[in-house]
């Protein structure tokens, strides 16, 4: 830990010889070894708790052998850099609103919480390698996020990542299930790695504008309006798609290719209102339905594709 306002140098000296039952003399410089060198058996956390409370002005948090947040750091304005190696679980509101915060590592952290950097305007990096849960508006509003790289993820919350203007780039090998509205308003997003995703759930890419294509090998259902207004989006591939919910490519002003060749039974398709406004659906220009060969006649009969009869082609 780095304290950065000398006023509380002498609360934090006193802490450190309460702990170590000690008299020695701490002098500012050795407060950070004077505290990351404490026994185990003492109580790390009453520094978190300590300086919650009492230390506003701190720019890192760095708690090298704390296991639990006790005490959330919500609306701090001066906090920048946080370090927790040890740290399972990132609580709810733990960094709501803390928007100098630009560094975030819970290298084996399992869940984010909801809302816990709702909104840390400033944040760019996170280090969440063993992140297999993130919450409700976990990073909603971070403004400053470039890329989220979380090869652990299996689940993404509601409005996980809503409105994240500066996000491009979504890796997350692992993930199954995203669910509503969690990468929508993010207009910059380019690319998007879920090759195990099963689930896209209501609006979860709504008006993603620069997405441009979508590849979900192992995707089953898309929900409503799961990609509106993706106004750059051209193509989607679903190889293992058996659902297709009411306006989930609504306003796609640019899709001209669904990829459906890997399907081996005929997907399950609201209406043709799942194109509307779009090239499929004949609005600004042609669009194709792509199935292989095997597959076609079984399109054609079903009585909803039947709808799209002259936009299904054989890839």
């Amino acid at each position: 830990m780095v304290i950065t306002d000398e006023r509380w140098y002498s609360d934090i000296a006193d802490a450190i010889r309460t702990l170590n039952a000690c008299d020695e003399h701490y002098a500012p410089s050795q407060m950070a070894d004077a505290i990351l060198s404490l026994p185990i058996r003492a109580n790390i956390n009453y520094f978190a708790d300590y300086l919650a409370e009492s230390a506003p002005s701190m720019r890192y948090l760095i708690g090298n052998s704390a296991t639990q947040i006790t005490n959330p750091m919500s609306m701090n304005a001066t906090l920048e850099y946080v370090m927790y190696p040890r740290v399972s679980l990132i609580s709810d509101y733990a960094f709501y609103y803390c928007s100098s915060l630009s560094t975030a590592r819970f290298p084996r952290c399992v869940t984010v919480g909801r809302s816990a950097f709702y909104r840390c305007s400033a944040l760019s990096v996170i280090d969440l390698a063993a992140c297999v849960t993130v919450s409700d508006y976990a990073f909603a509003y971070c403004s400053s996020l470039k890329a989220v790289s979380l090869p652990s993820c299996e689940t993404v919350g509601s409005s996980a990542f809503y409105a994240c203007p500066s996000l491009e780039l979504v890796s997350m090998p692992r993930c199954v299930s995203v669910y509503q509205f969690a990468f929508a308003m993010c207009s910059t997003i380019t690319s998007v790695y879920l090759p195990e995703c099963r689930v896209i759930s209501n609006r979860a890419f709504s008006r993603c504008d620069a997405l441009s294509s979508v590849l979900l090998e192992a995707c089953e259902t898309v929900g409503q309006y799961a990609f509106q207004s993706c106004s750059s989006l051209s193509t989607v591939t679903l190889p293992m798609c058996r659902t297709l919910s009411d306006m989930a490519f609504y306003g796609c002003v640019s899709l001209t290719r669904l990829d459906l060749t890997g399907v081996e039974s005929v997907p399950n398709l609201y209406s043709s209102t799942v194109f509307y406004s779009t090239p499929i659906g004949g609005y600004g220009g042609y669009g194709s339905v792509y199935v292989k060969a095997a597959m076609y006649d079984a399109f054609l009969a079903d009585p909803v594709w039947a709808m799209l009869s002259n936009r299904i082609a054989i890839a």
